[in-house]
């Protein structure tokens, strides 16, 4: 494995949070990129740079701090959209369409397929009124 000529780790911040130190000859040329930083532990994980807050020359050479830019906030809606149509609403591809009211031949499929989570969802209430009622013996 090479070494690389710059270096990014983690740097607390005068207003309490967390930025990014890159130490290396051009260290101020990374703001807004995605670069490797390395953890504690030696573990790196990738962060986006923000803004460059300082600059300058220490006793290790050229040296940038920045901050992190935020990650964009995801909504239910979007995470829904992104969702494979299998997946979505916790169950099977049928059953999802059955909720979803796509179609009368997959709201069919669903109910009728054994071991379909809405079949037993609908045993389980049919059961329960059973019960409710007295029918149950």
């Amino acid at each position: 494995m090479t070494k690389r000529a710059h270096q990014a780790k983690f740097a607390r911040l005068k207003n309490g949070q967390w930025g990014l130190r890159v130490t290396g000859p051009q260290a101020d040329k990374f703001e807004g990129r995605t670069i490797p930083v390395t953890k504690r532990g030696g573990e790196e994980v990738e962060m986006t740079t923000s803004k460059m807050l300082w600059t300058g020359d220490t006793k290790w050479g050229r040296a940038a701090i920045y901050s992190i830019a935020r990650k964009a906030k995801t909504t239910a809606a979007s995470e829904e959209a992104a969702a494979p149509a299998d997946h979505r609403y916790g169950y099977d591809r049928e059953t999802a369409e059955y909720m979803a009211g796509r179609n009368e031949v997959a709201q069919i499929q669903a109910i009728s397929a054994p071991g379909s989570a809405l079949r037993e969802q609908l045993y389980m209430e049919m059961e329960m009124r059973n019960y409710n009622l007295g029918l149950d013996g």
